[in-house]
């Protein structure tokens, strides 16, 4: 039976000219395929299988080696979830488990904390590879899409490029097996962006509730990457219907409405109505920063740091040689998207390098941009040999490198001492619930591993940030203690850092002249603080023992650990 009238039951605004308006994409198509696709096959299954390895290298090594605060912040959330649900956890362990996921706040939906409680279950225990792994088994399926995204934009050809960047970036391939949302985000942003060109490649309902429901799964994931996606949509939608078309579109509405609820229902509501991400929000956009020399100084340095100024200026080559044509107009929106996110978190993105992770598809798609026409030119016949040698020398070349320089990240230090010492100190301090503690990470290393919970101690370069960058000044130590234990009760104290320890001399001179050492060894030592000193005993606080001191209550019980974190001295 024939469907005379077929064409009409598409969305309202899909014109007859859709190929017409994106003409320049046949544009960049190479006229021959530069790569045999026997051999282009060859090299994509290289990509993936390097990529892999590199990845599951070590990966049961403490993750203490890229950004442990927010790795940790993940791993005892995580833990909460597994014991709660588990029947032969202890029930001491699921107290300090349950309190300290309490303690970490909300930040985004525990989604990826959730998929690693049910990998927990399906693994038969709680193994911290397990989500790592996940993570990056979510980079390289994004890793696939951006292959297909790239292959329909460009060229089976620049896709080669933009995988291969993507995948073996040696910051991405660190990052990307970290447990944290990121990985997952990129992932769903990649998935977004190619359910978006296919729906604009072929407008219909179908394609439009695919393209916005991508979106807001990864918008719920993390609410940074709604500018590229936004700015992506809002950059095709004209370049396809024109500017009058583009603000009349039904699937505009749509698309904005679909994507955008989940997320704003969550974070609206956490900020304006329950509380519980208004300190983060207020943290995330601080506008005077935008102002100051140093905040674009920090910005540039971390863009540096991620992917080097020589690959962004590849990219920036990338996106003028397109910007008249269809893939130009997507990657103008996600640069343009790109620079709306870092003018709004304007603390992150200056001050955390891992704020750059969902900027690397669009780097990756911009250089395979130029490469797309650079095949153009190299498909000459008498070129066409000796250049598939060069470049496959290149990435062949570019990929061991970027491989190496993971590895000697990886194999850098492999933290296990200290983690024994934190579960000595677990020990120690009888797994309390009820801590106070100065370390690095916030002290959630510490933490997970010790089994213990407690209130971070800020150091002295949080205690900066809070106080005088508000125009306050830093209170004295004491001040700052007595105002903690009035809130709640504690039993430890514990600082996990001799260094820090030495620039906070408030905080030094208070427990020592008030509180005797409860024991020590050569790494550590222990104050309890339930025993205030009198004068006369205050000049052996720091002797071998705090048995035959006077017992003084400080509001609740409380003793304090002191830790040398065995050299690690990466940032957080």
């Amino acid at each position: 039976m024939s469907r005379p009238n077929s064409a009409k039951r598409s969305t309202p605004e899909q014109p007859t000219d859709v190929r017409q308006r994106p003409r320049t994409v046949q544009a960049t198509v190479p006229r021959n395929p530069f790569f045999h696709p026997r051999l282009r096959l060859a090299l994509i299954g290289l990509l993936f299988t390097g990529a892999l390895g590199i990845r599951v290298f070590r990966i049961t090594d403490p993750p203490m080696n890229f950004h442990r605060t927010r790795q940790y912040r993940s791993a005892l959330i995580a833990r909460a979830y597994y014991y709660a649900t588990s029947k032969h956890v202890p029930e001491w362990k699921k107290e300090v488990a349950t309190l300290t996921k309490q303690r970490q706040g909300t930040l985004e939906p525990p989604i990826i904390e959730t998929i690693a409680c049910l990998a927990y279950h399906l693994t038969g225990g709680e193994r911290l590879w397990v989500p790592r792994l996940l993570s990056a088994v979510f980079w390289l399926v994004g890793g696939g899409f951006l292959y297909a995204l790239t292959k329909r934009l460009l060229s089976a050809d620049a896709a080669i490029l933009s995988t291969a960047y993507y995948l073996l970036l040696p910051y991405g391939v660190i990052a990307s097996r970290s447990f944290q949302p990121d990985p997952m985000l990129v992932m769903a942003l990649i998935i977004s962006l190619f359910t978006m060109v296919w729906y604009h490649d072929r407008p219909s309902t179908r394609c439009l509730i695919a393209a916005a429901s991508t979106s807001a799964l990864a918008i719920l994931i993390k609410p940074v990457c709604v500018f590229p996606i936004l700015g992506a949509f809002v950059s095709l939608s004209i370049w396809r219907l024109g500017v009058r078309k583009f603000l009349t579109s039904p699937a505009v509405l749509v698309f904005a409405a679909v994507s955008l609820l989940p997320g704003a229902m969550f974070y609206l509501y956490g900020i304006l109505i329950a509380g519980f991400l208004k300190a983060q929000a207020l943290s995330s956009f601080m506008p005077r920063l935008l102002l100051s020399t140093e905040f674009w100084i920090q910005w540039l340095r971390k863009i540096e740091y991620v992917f080097g100024y020589p690959t962004v200026v590849v990219a920036l080559l990338g996106l003028l040689a397109l910007r008249r044509t269809y893939p130009g107009a997507l990657l103008v929106g996600l640069w343009i998207g790109y620079l709306v996110y870092g003018a709004v978190f304007t603390y992150h993105i200056h001050s955390h390098d891992y704020y750059q992770l969902q900027f690397i598809p669009t780097v990756a798609l911009s250089v395979a941009a130029l490469g797309a026409l650079l095949f153009d030119w190299l498909t000459e016949p008498r070129l066409r040999l000796l250049c598939q040698v060069a470049v496959i020398g290149e990435i062949l070349v570019a990929g061991g490198l970027s491989i190496r320089d993971a590895h000697t990240k990886m194999t850098r230090r492999t933290h296990r001492q200290f983690v024994q010492m934190v579960e000595e100190i677990g020990e120690i301090v009888h797994h309390s619930p009820h801590t106070i503690f100065l370390s690095k990470g916030y002290g959630r290393p510490l933490q997970y591993h010790g089994e213990l919970s407690g209130v971070n101690w800020p150091s002295r370069g949080d205690m900066l940030k809070k106080y005088r960058f508000r125009g306050r000044r830093v209170p004295a130590a004491e001040q700052r203690f007595a105002k903690m234990i009035q809130q709640t009760s504690f039993e430890y104290f514990i600082i996990t850092s001799l260094m820090e320890l030495q620039v906070q001399k408030d905080l030094k001179w208070f427990l020592t002249k008030n509180f005797p050492v409860h024991h020590k060894t050569e790494r550590y030592l222990v104050f309890d603080l339930t025993r205030r000193l009198s004068v006369g005993d205050s000049s052996s606080a720091a002797g071998a023992g705090s048995r035959h001191a006077p017992r003084a209550m400080l509001g609740q019980p409380a003793r304090a650990v002191m830790v040398n974190p065995d050299g690690t001295s990466h940032l957080d």
